[in-house]
């Protein structure tokens, strides 16, 4: 989180977050090359680098209290890509599985 909110000015927005399968994300994609494009339009996804952390429930915005930042969250629940993305993360790590939710505080 506190990532996402270097460099925004106190009481700013930082990047967005996306949420899914009870992981939030943030995803930085490789530049758009032909090869790219074209997995892209066959469902695939290539990322440089993924930064995730467990978040059972989802929550629309998540405050750093230090800076008075706010960083959206997006709800990715329905992406297939997202989805996927948290599945293998999960797998791989041996992450507990955990059933994900979603609030409504914050709205």
């Amino acid at each position: 989180m506190n990532l996402n909110a270097l460099g925004v000015p106190a009481g700013g927005m930082g990047k967005p977050l996306y949420w899914a399968a009870g992981l939030v994300m943030v995803t930085y994609s490789l530049p758009s090359t032909e090869a790219v494009v074209a997995d892209q339009l066959q469902g695939r996804a290539h990322w440089a680098h993924v930064a995730y952390a467990p978040m059972t429930r989802y929550e629309s915005y998540v405050m750093i209290k230090e800076s008075n930042v706010k960083i959206p969250i997006i709800n990715a629940s329905t992406n297939p890509i997202f989805n996927a993305a948290a599945a293998w993360i999960k797998k791989e790590t041996g992450m507990k599985p955990r059933p994900a939710s979603v609030s409504n505080a914050g709205l």
